[in-house]
């Protein structure tokens, strides 16, 4: 099926993302405001983005390990950006719990960060901000990649609100973001953990890129 994308003006072409489940996931071309819960504390955002942050380091592990995508690890010297498998890291550091610790994930947006883009780009509306809680997914190849999207559509945990397809053929990756390509979901955590903690209206990003477009 394609979708229209509202980054780079073209088709998103989810071909390779089959099957079914009771309750679709929903793509949709804009980043809006949630009309059910719209924010309008910046506070309340960060505090949510932060107690989300563990919950969706564990969704994207076991989403890398379904599809063989992996992570940037921790080393010295050359190899302090290293991209390692997730299942491959898991093996052999013999725990994901040590493999957990050896990847350098993504932090929680900054405030700073945050405050700019609400006075450059959203006009001081917090519900906006949909990237506070973000991971990054990587892959060795497309078919990779699309394995991975589809692990993630596909997941009865989340609902997603929107794709962001940089791979697209039409997306002018080196006159936009300098020859830089990815695949960016906006979506909310489903879970009883989430609900729980009233968290499941927080709308967080993931990235999906593979490494030929990295740079």
């Amino acid at each position: 099926s394609n979708l229209t994308c509202p980054c780079c003006c073209s088709a998103l072409n989810f071909s390779r993302l089959r099957g079914t489940k009771s309750e679709p996931a929903t793509l949709v071309g804009e980043r809006v405001p949630d009309v059910v819960r719209e924010l309008t504390s910046l506070d309340q955002l960060f505090v949510q983005a932060r107690a989300l942050h563990y919950l969706l380091k564990c969704k994207v592990q076991q989403w890398a390990m379904q599809s063989g995508g992996g992570f940037v690890v921790r080393g010295d010297g050359k190899d302090a950006r290293l991209v390692r498998r997730w299942s491959e890291l898991v093996r052999d550091k013999e725990s994901e719990e040590a493999a957990e610790a050896a990847v350098k994930w993504a932090a929680v947006k900054s405030p700073e960060r945050a405050i700019e883009k609400l006075v450059r780009c959203y006009d001081g509306k917090v519900s906006r901000l949909l990237d506070v809680c973000r991971q990054s997914i990587l892959f060795e190849s497309s078919l990779l990649l699309a394995d991975g999207l589809q692990a993630i559509v596909m997941d009865p945990d989340v609902e997603v609100l929107a794709a962001h397809n940089r791979l697209h053929v039409d997306y002018e990756a080196n006159r936009i973001s300098l020859g830089y390509r990815d695949v960016k979901l906006n979506m909310r955590l489903t879970t009883q953990a989430s609900r729980r903690l009233g968290l499941d209206y927080h709308v967080f990003e993931v990235a999906s890129l593979s490494r030929a477009f990295r740079g």
